[in-house]
């Protein structure tokens, strides 16, 4: 939205180097979040790599290149990047598959399979509580491959740029029938919004 001044841009207008990554289908320049990056890699339209399209390592390899190919020192940078490994479909990857779910489930969220448990077409009768308990699994698996992958990342960050500000911050939590429903985008509990 044009009328609509973001932070990146802000900050850009005050002389900052500023680029963004994202992975997300809501955070694109189409719907305005290329306001003020001098650069944007957007994951969602553009071409990458076909395994990884957009994985934390894809995402923050091109970061670590935007350092070496294109930072100017001479200016403050203000970076953005936005991951979705830890959503569903919920397919952690090798070094943390397995260590919570012990008893895999077939069944794998996708958008629709979420909203047809919501709009009453799939019943919450063939949901048993081994299958929720290894979606559960899964998708604590994906935020322990997150964190291990992030942290290493940030901790380089931090003892490269010493006066860098990092905010990591989650846009949603997941439900798994605590109030009836799966996923997220349906309601304001908890688990959905009590992220940092």
């Amino acid at each position: 939205n044009q009328r609509l001044t973001t932070f990146v841009e802000l900050l850009h207008g005050l002389g900052w180097q500023t680029a963004m990554w994202s992975d997300n289908p809501n955070i694109t320049p189409p719907v305005g979040f290329a306001q003020g990056a001098e650069s944007f890699r957007d994951y969602f339209h553009q071409p990458c790599h076909p395994e990884h399209c957009g994985e934390l390592p894809e995402i923050l390899s091109d970061v670590d290149r935007w350092f070496a190919e294109t930072r100017d020192a001479a200016r403050p940078f203000c970076l953005y990047v936005h991951v979705m490994d830890a959503h569903y479909p919920y397919e952690p990857p090798p070094e943390t598959r397995g260590r919570f779910d012990r008893t895999p489930s077939d069944l794998q969220l996708t958008g629709p399979i979420v909203h047809d448990y919501m709009t009453g077409k799939r019943s919450e009768e063939k949901l048993t509580p081994e299958r929720l308990t290894s979606l559960v699994d899964r998708y604590d698996e994906e935020l322990l491959a997150l964190d291990g992958r992030l942290g290493p990342f940030l901790e380089r960050m931090r003892r490269e740029h010493p006066n860098t500000v990092i905010v990591v911050s989650g846009d949603h939590g997941e439900e798994f029938f605590e109030h009836g429903n799966l996923g997220h985008s349906h309601a304001l509990w908890q688990e959905l919004v009590h992220v940092p």
